[in-house]
């Protein structure tokens, strides 16, 4: 089962510009968070921070995991892919097993389906 996840907070860092379809990230667990004992940072292969693993139920794009659901899941050295880049939402799923993982067309209809919904 692919586990998707949704990247938040890109325009506290370098924006949605910074992110392409494809591209491989490394996930680690930020402990000195002030505000979420859960956070999850979202780095380059630079390890350059470009966002975090959303957790609020605002930020977290429907049919993907929070950084809660995945925080004791997630390996020392956790990557993952990115499958979509729209408007403010990036979504990434998790490398399970060294396998790169493939996009899943129900979660993005999904999740645009609703966006579309949630504007009107």
């Amino acid at each position: 089962m692919m586990r998707a996840l949704t990247i938040a907070g890109c325009n506290y860092y370098f924006g949605p510009e910074a992110f392409c379809v494809g591209q491989r990230l490394r996930l680690m667990k930020d402990t000195d968070n002030a505000f979420d004992d859960e956070a999850i940072c979202v780095m380059n292969d630079t390890g350059v921070v470009l966002g975090h693993v959303a957790n609020s139920i605002h930020t977290v794009a429907r049919g993907t995991y929070s950084a809660g659901r995945i925080y004791d899941l997630i390996a020392e050295k956790q990557y993952v892919k990115v499958l979509y880049v729209i408007d403010k939402y990036i979504i990434a799923g998790l490398e399970e097993g060294g396998d790169q993982l493939e996009a899943s067309a129900e979660i993005f209809t999904e999740m645009v389906n609703y966006e579309m919904l949630s504007n009107h």
